[in-house]
């Protein structure tokens, strides 16, 4: 009776791993061909996806139950991309490079960036708290970060700077993606940059503060700051961040490229150390 157990385990566990779906390619700019890094690629809604490397490929692994489910290849400043799981799965059998068409903007669409004369910190002073947290395990696409209440005086208003605080790393050097997205229902939702805005350390303990007013990003209401885990930092090791209770803005975070975003909720959900600081008249 054992060994039949045992065998009928064995069977269920080939056949879990068997039905599976490999997606492996390149994604490379459409019109020169140069490769893309840090592209998202997963399905939407779900937690299953990746982060293309600095090379452009990727490699994800996808159940077979989601064969008609909806996959999204997308980065800022560029074209997005959706297909079934199968027809990608056809598409790179055929050719494993996929291309993306640059993005264009109207003049309509162009973005003034208001000139200001005060500034302002909102959210959480980056100090270090005995509360800690970070990114459990090396899932490309995870993301993390706060939702920042604009209040109407402030408005419209220019980010100038990020700061978070680091209590723990292990790593030699750490590389993330700094994400801004309007806010719908509580919760992240459409990016608001035209460019990725790549964040690169090796600092171990203390302050990281990224300088943005290159980037002229404008908020004209409640958005979402985030920091986004794109590149493997090699042996697995330890990332934590300063966290605190009770007060602070909301925390809102996914899993995975292309995933579903939550938030912690309640008088105790944790908020990070986190904050950004405005330019406004």
């Amino acid at each position: 009776m054992r060994l039949f157990i045992l065998l009928i385990l064995s069977f269920s566990l080939i056949t879990s791993v068997s039905a599976q779906t490999m997606l492996r390619g390149k994604v490379v700019d459409d019109k020169n061909g140069s490769a893309i890094p840090y592209v998202n690629i997963g399905l939407v809604g779900k937690n299953t996806g990746t982060v293309s490397n600095d090379n452009g490929t990727f490699d994800l692994r996808v159940s077979e139950r989601d064969a008609e489910a909806e996959i999204r290849v997308s980065i800022l400043g560029y074209q997005s991309q959706s297909f079934t799981v199968r027809q990608l799965q056809a598409k790179l059998e055929e050719n494993s490079v996929l291309g993306l068409q640059a993005q264009s903007y109207n003049l309509d669409e162009i973005v003034v960036v208001p000139k200001f004369t005060k500034t302002k910190r909102l959210g959480n002073r980056a100090v270090s708290t005995p509360l800690k947290d970070g990114f459990a395990g090396d899932k490309l696409g995870r993301e993390g970060g706060i939702v920042v209440e604009l209040k109407e005086r402030f408005r419209p208003a220019v980010v100038t700077n990020f700061s978070t605080y680091i209590v723990k790393n292990t790593y030699d050097e750490m590389t993330f993606r700094l994400n801004f997205y309007t806010v719908k229902n509580g919760l992240p939702d459409k990016p608001l940059p035209r460019e990725s805005i790549i964040i690169t350390s090796k600092i171990k303990k203390g302050v990281l503060s990224v300088d943005l007013e290159e980037y002229g990003i404008v908020v004209e209401d409640d958005f979402a700051v985030t920091l986004e885990w794109i590149k493997d930092f090699g042996d697995y090791g330890s990332l934590l961040f300063a966290m605190r209770l009770f007060t602070g803005p909301t925390c809102v975070y996914r899993y995975t490229s292309q995933a579903g975003w939550d938030a912690y909720t309640g008088i105790i959900g944790p908020s990070p150390c986190m904050n950004v600081t405005i330019g406004y008249k």
